[in-house]
C-alpha cells in the first residue's frame, strides 16, 4: 500500500477512530497473551529431560536474584566479556554475603566459571573475581529460549506485534 493510500484512509475521522478502537483491543490481547507467557516461564512449565539441567532450571526459577544472577553471567559469556563480582552485586542489589552464596553455589555446580585477574593499585596488589557460564549452561539457555519462541508463536503473539505495529505506523501518517 502506498503512503498516499495510507493518508487517504486514515484522514477519515470514523475510520481512524475505528483503528484506534483496534489498536487499544490488540494491546489489551498483546498484554494478556504475554502473561500467560510469563506465567508459564515463571511457573518453570518447560520440560526439561536431564537431571542437571532439572536442577539448574529448579534454581534458575526459584529466585528473582538467582535468574538475574545467571541471565548476567550468561550475558556476560555471549559478550565474551566476564562480569565482575562487584557489577553483578550493585546490577543485582543485593548484599555481598547473599552474592557469594550465589557464586559459590553455581561454582560447586560447575554453572559459572571463576576466572582472576591481578591488578595493583598504590602498590598493593588486588584480585578481581570475574566470571562466565559454563558451556552447560550456555546450551541449557539456548533450549530454554527455543520453548519461549514455541510459546510465542502458539499464542499468537507474534503475529499481534506486527498488527500493532502496522496500525500505529498507519495511525501516524494522520494529518
Amino acid at each position: 500500500m502506498s503512503e498516499g493510500k495510507i493518508v487517504t484512509i486514515v484522514n477519515d475521522k470514523n475510520q481512524t477512530k475505528s483503528m484506534e478502537d483496534t489498536l487499544k483491543v490488540m494491546k489489551r490481547e498483546w498484554t494478556r497473551k504475554n502473561l500467560a507467557v510469563e506465567i508459564a516461564t515463571m511457573q518453570g512449565q518447560r520440560f526439561v529431560g536431564g537431571i542437571q539441567e532439572r536442577k539448574l532450571k529448579n534454581y534458575a526459577t526459584s529466585t528473582t536474584n538467582r535468574r538475574g544472577f545467571l541471565q548476567l553471567i550468561i550475558q556476560a559469556t555471549y559478550d565474551e566479556l566476564p562480569i565482575l563480582a562487584n557489577q553483578l552485586g550493585k546490577q543485582l542489589d543485593i548484599s555481598r554475603p547473599a552474592l557469594n552464596t550465589m557464586i559459590n553455589e553455581c561454582l560447586e555446580e560447575n554453572w559459572i566459571y571463576l576466572v582472576e585477574d591481578s591488578f595493583s593499585i598504590k602498590e598493593k596488589k588486588k584480585q578481581r573475581k570475574m566470571f562466565y557460564a559454563s558451556d552447560f549452561v550456555i546450551k541449557s539457555y539456548e533450549r530454554y529460549t527455543e520453548w519461549v519462541y514455541q510459546i510465542l508463536t502458539k499464542t499468537g503473539i507474534r503475529s499481534i506485534t506486527i498488527s500493532i505495529d502496522e496500525l500505529e505506523r498507519m495511525l501516524q501518517h494522520q494529518t
